[in-house]
């Protein structure tokens, strides 16, 4: 096959590599686009990538490029997160998002949990730009609530960014307390490092959580894929208390070991019946050899440096038989180095699923961390495949499979992949602009139809509003299906913002919308954005003739557009 990038706006800034290359059924072949800013200014740039099969097929994937005048970027690891707890259990396990600035200078922010059940580590800090993220922990307490399903969020502000504020959407399921979740391991994988013939790297941990309400005992085992002991685990059996994880320490010894990367599991099997398993990988890094150095003194050596030739990549918030909910937002977190043992910082992360979900790239977080969010769009699947590919710049590449299973949770709001679009061009996820008026396509959006009585457009019908960037937008309809609204003309551009839907207290999971200056459109005879535009000929101040091929409009003639609200 071969591809071509194409900038429609701002020359030359969009490229794509290989220009040729093989993809079989089986064997995906991955494209590497990417966008130069230099030399433009601040707006909203459009370009296009063509893909065409050896049988003549084209695929044409759109892509946007902003540059912003602000030079301070929000960046959240998470969109969102989900806590399982049980009605007067133990401790719900924690979860984690990182607060970057993706731009330059230093971000100021502050992080506030709405509801009483939640809470963070910290309030408030500061990212450099070009310095790691900083880690905020959250954590949820059930306490004395009922059995039942709660939503609230997570709101970072941070007044030097124009992509802010920023939500967090968060579930907390509350089961009955004689049912339980099941034991619960933080993280799911392990990722070690180390040089042959140097010393064993320091041992890690993962807390084992037992959300229900009485005890439970385990035991484990250990495997590697090459037949030989080169990890040990304590303890190796015990009993994890509601009150208290207990903390299972991994420690590698590298005696003995080639350069290479070596793959081991732990299974641990609960009294409940339960199976859990904790991934590692060990990359053993080559030792560094001996060189000549070029015009020296005799018996001047150097030490050559490795040569790094592909990544190693580990799930770290995901595990094999993993159980998703339709419409709820799970983490995924993964672990990147190359075989020399280097963390992945100048690359990419991306995972696809094998139900149809759209793939989702991961933002870096530091240390070859790759964090983001994926919301399930389809249950019923008892086989889900994940698939994490990494790619370094220099080409290097990597990647992990898990599978597991995703469940239908009906009673959720749920916006269809590339759904939130121009009305008038609802074909295609191009940018939107200020005064836009959106259509928002879904299910579980709405109780029922409802219709804005008239001007001012309300905030909330039906039970149902949208924010975005921290503010409501005006609706003009709401549906199980469809929620039309506008975008205020003061919402800023040239920018990526939030969106989000609430459908009475459900939250959906944000999505980021591309805010242009100006994205002009007009409404067409068959919705489609493109075709005869609804364009009338007008006499004596009322619409009174299409203007198309049969009846069109003279010169002279008053035209009007004609907007269709739903």
């Amino acid at each position: 096959m071969s591809a071509a990038a194409n900038a429609r706006s701002g020359g030359n800034w969009l490229s794509v590599f290989p220009g040729q290359s093989l993809a079989t059924a089986n064997l995906p072949s991955n494209l590497t686009i990417r966008a130069d800013p230099a030399g433009l200014g601040p707006g909203t740039y459009l370009g296009q990538i063509s893909v065409q099969g050896s049988t003549g097929q084209t695929a044409v994937v759109q892509a946007t490029l902003i540059v912003s005048p602000v030079k301070q970027k929000l960046l959240l690891t998470a969109s969102g997160f989900t806590f399982q707890a049980v009605a007067g259990g133990g401790i719900v396990p924690p979860q984690s998002f990182a607060v970057g600035n993706d731009g330059d200078g230093v971000l100021d922010w502050t992080a506030a949990a709405g509801p009483a059940w939640l809470s963070l580590s910290r309030p408030s800090g500061s990212s450099p730009a070009g310095s790691t993220p900083v880690e905020v922990v959250t954590r949820a307490n059930a306490g004395s609530l009922a059995p039942g399903v709660y939503y609230d969020r997570v709101t970072v502000t941070a007044p030097q960014a124009d992509n802010a504020p920023q939500i967090i959407s968060t579930v907390l399921s509350v089961l009955p307390p004689d049912s339980s979740p099941g034991p619960v391991l933080q993280p799911s994988g392990l990722l070690f490092t180390a040089v042959a013939g140097g010393i064993s790297p320091g041992s890690q941990t993962v807390n084992v959580y037992n959300p229900g309400t009485s005890p439970i005992s385990f035991n484990s085992n250990r495997l590697t894929l090459d037949g030989s002991n080169w990890f040990v685990h304590l303890p190796a059996a015990g009993v994890i208390t509601p009150q208290e994880p207990v903390p299972l320490v991994v420690q590698p010894n590298l005696t003995g070991l080639a350069p290479g990367i070596y793959s081991g599991v732990i299974t641990l099997l609960f009294s409940n019946q339960a199976i859990r398993t904790v991934n590692l990988l060990f990359v053993v890094a080559p030792a560094l050899q001996p060189a000549v150095v070029t015009g020296a003194a005799p018996g001047i050596t150097a030490r050559a440096a490795c040569a790094p030739g592909k990544l190693a990549l580990l799930f770290t918030s995901l595990s094999g038989a993993f159980t998703g909910q339709t419409g709820w937002p799970t983490p995924i977190v993964t672990k990147v180095v190359d075989d020399c043992g280097t963390p992945l910082t100048n690359g990419f992360v991306v995972v696809t699923f094998n139900n149809g979900d759209p793939p989702l790239a991961l933002n870096p977080s530091g240390a070859g961390t790759f964090s983001g969010t994926w919301t399930p769009r389809r249950g019923q699947s008892t086989n889900v495949v994940v698939t994490a590919r990494a790619q370094s710049n220099s080409g290097l590449k990597g990647e992990a499979q898990l599978q597991g299973q995703t469940l239908d949770n009906r009673a959720v709001p749920l916006l269809r992949p590339n759904a939130i679009v121009n009305a008038a061009y609802p074909a295609a996820p191009v940018p939107v602009a200020p005064g836009t008026l959106l259509a928002l396509f879904g299910s579980g959006l709405a109780a029922s139809p409802q219709v804005a009585a008239g001007l001012p457009l309300p905030y909330s019908l039906a039970g149902t509003s949208v924010l975005m960037a921290g503010r409501q937008l005006p609706l003009l309809y709401a549906a199980d299906g469809q929620v039309n609204t506008l975008i205020p003309y003061d919402m800023g551009f040239n920018t990526r913002q939030q969106l989000t839907v609430a459908a009475g207290d459900k939250l959906t999971t944000p999505e980021l919308v591309s805010i242009a200056a100006a994205q002009p459109v007009m409404f067409t005879l068959d919705g489609s954005g493109s075709g005869q535009g609804l364009v009338y000929a007008v006499a004596n101040g009322t619409r009174t003739t299409l203007a198309d091929s049969v009846n069109p409009a003279a010169v002279g003639d008053e035209i009007l557009p004609h907007r269709r609200w739903h």
